[in-house]
């Protein structure tokens, strides 16, 4: 039986140096349910471990994009190219059946971007495996932000991170700096560092002399 296995799935581990579509790519709905992983640094890998006969890992291919090694195992596939004249989407950039060696072993797969001077863009949209399961890593490195592909101009893209407080009426404080002045920001976050020590009775006290000193 195949299964497909989306590239935001936990299963998945990402070294340092990847990043993840803009909400809104023009070309978006091209990709497996419109998610994709890019490698952002030189050397930047993704590890699969999984049960099974045979995978497969598909990305996107185009002018710009960048070499890649596979290992898989103990052996290594070196100099692969997602490069291509035109850009397609959904391509098949690495694929290995192990039925002729030990089809009922637990395997162990590798990507690696190799930036050149023709190309830097390498994505991960998602990838299939036949009889088994994926083996879930010890721990991942969150993925931050997306750059523009090569083939596209106007892309508006995002970032996965949100800033450290994010407080209501519309204000945040951003790197763990507080405002100058007593505001309603300010107070929701004296009481949140407040409540980690002080008790409840305490803390509601302070609110209601903050708000004293607001009106």
């Amino acid at each position: 039986m195949n299964f497909t296995l989306d590239d935001d799935a936990s299963q998945i581990i990402y070294s340092a140096g990847w990043a993840i579509q803009g909400t809104h790519s023009a070309d978006l709905d091209q990709y497996f349910e419109r998610t994709f992983h890019v490698a952002e640094q030189d050397g930047a890998s993704v590890n699969i471990t999984f049960s099974g006969s045979a995978i497969a890992i598909y990305g996107s291919t185009g002018p710009g994009h960048a070499d890649y090694t596979v290992q898989f195992d103990d052996d290594v596939l070196p100099s692969q190219s997602a490069y291509a004249s035109t850009t397609q989407f959904q391509q098949l950039l690495f694929q290995r059946d192990f039925s002729s060696s030990n089809a009922a072993g637990t395997h162990f797969v590798s990507l690696k971007a190799v930036f050149t001077d023709q190309g830097n863009w390498l994505d991960l949209d998602f990838l299939t495996f036949t009889d088994g399961n994926i083996t879930s890593g010890a721990s991942t490195t969150a993925a931050v932000a997306t750059v523009t592909p090569p083939y596209l101009s106007n892309a508006h893209l995002t970032r996965s991170l949100v800033s450290p407080f994010t407080v209501h009426h519309d204000r945040s404080i951003r790197s763990g700096h507080a405002p100058s002045e007593e505001t309603p920001a300010s107070v929701w976050l004296h009481c949140v560092r407040a409540r980690r020590h002080t008790p409840h009775r305490l803390i509601r006290t302070r609110v209601l002399h903050a708000s004293a000193r607001l009106s």
